[in-house]
């Protein structure tokens, strides 16, 4: 099982995978969601980004711009801006391509939302905070200060997403469960560490029964008649 999870994923990475497909996800770097209340999941295994409803139902999955750990961000015109080291790719709400910027590769790696609604590298500028919400003209998308996502993100509708574990969970403002992003009951067996620790309960049993003083004491067992 491991060996065939780990062989589907190399083929997903290298050769894609249709939009449709729903990805199993164990870790996933960072997360966001849109004006039109898509919710995006960058996950680094599969190089992919997952986008789901509001209420959690899978939507598409695409390709991720670029190999690596992947930073998102939206903004209030309904635009994605998707961070991979020092390149930042811009795209609509379909995973359109709108535009693509590149800051230094080594430097501060600021960026921050142009008037046009494009990413700016603004490695020059020193911003205290990074808005974990929807991003308006002049504010600041990415920064080197946390390279590693974001713990909540706050809704316009009023709810908010939090990482929760392997999870995101979306919370009302009072707190209510309303819905939850991660990977179905129906692929918990591609799930990390399943498909691991499938392969060594495998590997150990039949280290058991290669043991031929052990075999034979079990297939003695099997055949015994009862008294």
């Amino acid at each position: 099982m491991g060996l065939i999870v780990y062989l589907g994923s190399v083929l997903l990475t290298e050769w894609g995978a249709p939009t449709w497909l729903q990805l199993p996800w164990s870790q996933f770097e960072d997360f966001a969601q849109a004006k039109d209340g898509s919710v995006y999941v960058s996950v680094r295994f599969y190089q992919r980004v997952l986008r789901y409803d509001t209420s959690g139902r899978f939507l598409a999955s695409y390709p991720a711009p670029g190999a690596g750990y992947a930073d998102l961000a939206t903004d209030l015109n309904g635009r994605i801006h998707v961070r991979i080291a020092n390149s930042v790719h811009t795209l609509d709400a379909d995973w359109k391509p709108i535009s693509q910027g590149e800051c230094p590769f080594y430097g501060n790696r600021t960026w921050i939302l142009s008037n046009e609604g494009d990413a700016e590298c603004a490695s020059d500028k020193e911003v205290a905070e990074l808005p974990d919400r929807e991003v308006s003209p002049g504010e600041l998308l990415f920064s080197s200060r946390r390279p590693f996502g974001r713990t909540h993100f706050d809704c316009q509708d009023g709810t908010s997403l939090y990482r929760k574990g392997d999870r995101v969970i979306r919370y009302s403002s009072d707190g209510r469960v309303l819905a939850t992003y991660g990977t179905p009951l129906y692929l918990w067996w591609a799930k990390f560490p399943v498909p691991l620790a499938a392969a060594w309960v495998v590997m150990i049993l039949y280290g058991i029964f290669e043991n031929q003083r052990i075999r034979r004491i079990l297939l003695r067992f099997v055949r015994r008649k009862p008294d």
